[in-house]
């Protein structure tokens, strides 16, 4: 069986789920083998589902994605060691996931479920405040502007955006992730560094970025 799954994912899936037609039917098989896979090659299989998700700023949503990403989220409540091997992959390399569509939307999906939410949603906080952190940061020091942060940060705030349309437009992504979305962006509204704001006329005129992008999402 082991050696089946291998050649499948060797000569077939890791190739044509590449390709935009048929990466959500690949994304499917590849989910379902999720479960059976040793746990060596798990780690590995997740990591080629969220590569080819890959957001490009400023691209529309992908197709079937969020059905996709529903289906990846029931996986991992059912089986806690694939729960632990996205866990730990979002864990050492933050910037990878978010900036892939199926990763971003797991990863956010996973708060809705009771044992990953406390970690997953401090995980989250923690990767946007160094994102836009960075992005303070390039006004001050401009030759670290093409250190490939400043894309994943672009990339991010679009994905955050493309969520909004699609909680707006998606039941099942309504269902799904607005509720992990509003934890998220509470949790960065409450952080100390993003508490100074300036108000003026009972409006909010100057503050922290990172508090005046979640904010301004959050009234969306």
């Amino acid at each position: 069986m082991d050696d089946l799954i291998d050649k499948f994912l060797e000569e077939s899936a890791s190739e044509e789920i590449l390709f935009e037609e048929q990466r959500p039917l690949l994304t499917r098989k590849c989910i379902n083998l999720t479960r059976i896979v040793n746990g060596k090659r798990l780690p590995s299989l997740l990591r080629e589902i969220v590569a080819a998700w890959r957001k490009k700023s400023g691209v529309p949503p992908a197709l079937e994605l969020v059905s996709c990403v529903h289906q990846m989220v029931k996986v991992v409540e059912s089986h806690q060691n694939i729960g632990k091997a996205w866990c730990a992959m979002f864990k050492s390399e933050p910037g990878f996931i978010m900036c892939s569509e199926f990763g971003f939307l797991v990863t956010l999906g996973l708060c809705k479920i009771d044992r990953y939410k406390a970690a997953t949603i401090t995980e989250l906080t923690k990767a946007f405040q160094r994102l836009w952190n960075f992005r303070e940061n390039v006004n001050e020091f401009g030759w670290i502007e093409n250190s490939g942060l400043g894309e994943i940060v672009d990339v991010v705030e679009d994905q955050v955006t493309c969520l909004v349309q699609r909680i707006g437009e998606d039941v099942e992504a309504l269902e799904l992730l607005s509720e992990p979305l509003v934890q998220l962006l509470r949790s960065l509204l409450r952080l100390p560094s993003t508490k100074e704001v300036t108000i003026v006329d009972g409006r909010v005129a100057d503050g922290c970025p990172l508090w005046l992008f979640a904010s301004k999402v959050l009234v969306k």
